[in-house]
């Protein structure tokens, strides 16, 4: 597990294992089958970084290879992996998917494995980190046997349109739990939707009172309850958001809690953002009929350079206004012929740099970019997923680099993979 073995040193180890006269016929077959898939394992994804405390290492020396991990889930419920000693992470998200009903590889794909500290009992990420653990490394080379940290599991991206109706059950559950949190803390919020119009609160309300329903209260809505039912940037007098609640909740009344939670994701896939991977970052180039589109933020280092939400939706990339998320504009993947990254700074701790975007018409997109990550603090710049920070690989841009992802043709239509560099969880 922690060492390359040669291909010359492979057979006299398993030349050894069947000569111990003390192992049965049995024992001696599964230990063979073992050590050469730990050996494969090995040889692809190289050996075990980090060597476990002594008293683990005791108890693998004694046969107990298996470790039974509490995998927190956005509910605060809890799912139990069981990890062997050189379990993948994207193996542990197969298992837990498993227990969740579902194993849509297309669908698996949009989940990670993440750490974070034990703060409080809270999944919204506004001032802490999240981030993936890389889905080809060893779930058991992260600090997983320290006490201050929880082992987690998120959707992080959305790469399909679901028919939420056919999941299953124990999956929307999951998703309702996370979604809900992102929604009420106000990240997919766009444009209009924060000022003062009737159609923005008729929507949020709808949404709000498909949340209240699905939690099955029998009681009527309170105006602290409806309280904690609103989005936190959607600006509206708490009477009056009392008011399309209470109206909302008696539409709402004739559906079964699960009913309602399909709904609620439903409606709340319609959205823009909704399901993006967002981040901000500062714009060195644009063409100049969208730098007119761009409001200038007064907090912006350097001050020259306008601030903007880049959006990574399943078949756009998205620009939006920085302060009130106004769409800019629209870059479908198939239209963007290449990317470039150039680094200022790269190591475990921080990332910065800037990346180019050059579209197959000509057109030069220029982001400057800055990530850092401290895991041990509540402090990060630079990017949010879903509302919450991440730590993200900058390779394949579509080659787009500028934040983790690849384009792909698959059913004649470019889908969004993501992946993530897992660094500085230690």
């Amino acid at each position: 597990m922690f060492v390359k073995i040669s291909d010359n040193l492979k057979p006299h180890l398993l030349q050894y294992l069947q000569s111990i006269k003390a192992l049965n016929e049995a024992k001696a077959s599964g230990g063979a089958k073992t050590i050469l898939r730990s050996i494969e394992l090995v040889s692809r994804f190289g050996p075990r970084k980090i060597l476990p405390p002594d008293n683990i290492l005791k108890a693998i020396v004694s046969g107990a290879l298996y470790h039974r991990q509490q995998v927190t889930m956005t509910d605060n419920s809890g799912l139990v992996a069981t990890i062997g000693q050189l379990s993948l992470v994207r193996d542990v998200i197969r298992k837990l998917a498993e227990q969740l009903s579902f194993s849509s590889g297309r669908l698996v794909q949009d989940f990670v494995l993440y750490l974070a500290k034990d703060l409080d009992n809270t999944f919204t990420y506004e001032d802490a980190t999240l981030i993936p653990l890389n889905s080809d490394d060893y779930v058991l080379d992260s600090p997983i046997y320290e006490e201050e940290y929880e082992l987690r599991v998120r959707r992080a991206c959305w790469t399909t349109d679901d028919d939420f109706s056919a999941l299953p059950q124990p999956l929307v559950n999951f998703l309702v739990g996370q979604v809900a949190q992102d929604f009420l803390a106000g990240y997919w919020l766009y444009g209009s939707m924060k000022g003062d119009q009737q159609n923005s609160f008729e929507q949020c309300a709808l949404l709000s009172s498909l949340l209240f329903r699905s939690r099955n209260i029998s009681s009527d809505i309170t105006s602290a309850y409806a309280t904690q039912l609103k989005p936190k940037s959607l600006i509206i007098s708490e009477d009056r958001w009392t008011h399309y609640l209470a109206t909302g909740v008696k539409r709402a009344g004739q559906l079964t809690p699960n009913a309602a939670k399909v709904e609620f994701l439903s409606a709340l896939q319609k959205w823009p953002l909704f399901g993006a991977a967002c981040f901000t970052a500062y714009v060195e180039k644009i063409p100049q009929e969208l730098r007119q589109k761009i409001q200038l933020s007064q907090s912006n280092v350097p001050p020259e350079l306008p601030r903007i939400m880049v959006a990574l939706g399943r078949m756009k990339l998205k620009l939006f206004d920085y302060q009130t998320h106004d769409h800019v504009f629209s870059y479908p993947y198939r239209e963007i012929a290449s990317t470039q990254v150039r680094y200022d700074d790269q190591n475990s701790r921080r990332t910065s740099g800037v990346v180019t975007l050059i579209t197959a018409g000509g057109q030069q997109l220029i982001l400057r970019l800055s990530q850092d990550v401290h895991l041990h603090s509540k402090s990060i710049s630079g990017c949010n997923f879903g509302g919450s920070p991440v730590r993200i690989k900058w390779s394949d841009f579509p080659t787009f680099s500028c934040s983790c992802l690849k384009q792909q043709k698959l059913e004649e239509s470019y889908l969004l993979r993501v992946s993530f560099q897992a660094q500085g969880t230690k």
